[in-house]
């Protein structure tokens, strides 16, 4: 339907219409791999594909380390009883 109209209004009223281009697929700055438009983390090698990817999965692993470092100390504090 839409391209009925753009047609209809390129011919008919000299208007100009732009089409816009489908979403791109992404690719993998480290495996290279093709993944969808929508795609935050590469398919195959989980690599982030955006900058809110990258500062969310450096929050996490943030996150994991210090999770680690309690367990670790919660660890010790049971042996001493």
């Amino acid at each position: 339907m839409e391209d009925a109209e753009a047609s209809y209004l390129a011919a008919v009223k000299d208007v100009e219409v732009r089409k816009e281009e489908p979403p791109k697929p992404r690719t993998c700055p480290r495996c290279k791999a093709l993944n969808p438009p929508e795609a935050k983390y590469c398919l195959k090698c989980a690599a982030p594909l955006s900058l809110e990817a990258e500062r969310q999965a450096s929050n996490l692993e943030l996150m994991l380390q210090q999770l680690l470092a309690e367990l670790e100390e919660l660890k010790r504090e049971r042996r001493k009883i």
